[in-house]
């Protein structure tokens, strides 16, 4: 059978091919009905997407995106403030909460206070310019003054110990 394809003039012709097409299929034996359900099925699996997007891309000249980070590179002037961010002591102390506050007020409230984030996120640009600011750095060597007195502390072993995790 032809297939019909309606338009506002063929109402009842395409009407009657489908019943003409019904009352086919229900004559159908089971082998017959199943050969039409495997043939369906062969069809439905060439007509996925899966097997056309690459023709659509070639068509459109559609640039196929992977997800990639990137990580800035600390400059050496900077490391300080990464081994500072990656122990939770900052998080008590408030000049260095202040200190990664004022690094950029913006981006540290969008990366939810988090320091490790914080220069993560932060441009090549941005860092390069605060490792040339002389007051950044004279705030940050005073910090990890202060920090590594306190990490370095020798454990008394006449007191027990307690671990932060």
């Amino acid at each position: 059978m032809d297939s019909e394809h309606q338009n506002s003039n063929n109402y009842y012709e395409v009407a009657d091919a489908i019943k003409e097409s019904i009352i086919s299929f229900s004559s159908k034996t089971e082998e017959e009905i199943e050969h039409i359900r495997h043939r369906a099925a062969v069809t439905a699996e060439h007509a996925l997407w899966k097997h056309f997007i690459k023709y659509y891309y070639k068509a459109y000249d559609i640039p196929v995106w992977n997800e990639i980070t990137v990580k800035s590179r600390i400059p050496e002037e900077l490391k300080k403030l990464s081994e500072i961010a990656h122990n939770i002591w900052w998080s008590w102390d408030s000049e260095a909460v202040i200190l990664f506050r004022d690094l950029d007020p913006v981006l540290w409230k969008e990366v939810g206070l988090n320091p490790v984030t914080l220069l993560e996120r932060m441009s090549f640009e941005k860092l390069e310019a605060l490792s040339n600011d002389k007051v950044i750095i004279k705030r940050m060597n005073d910090l990890y003054a202060r920090f590594k007195e306190y990490v370095d502390v020798k454990p008394d072993t006449n007191r027990p110990s307690v671990a932060y995790f």
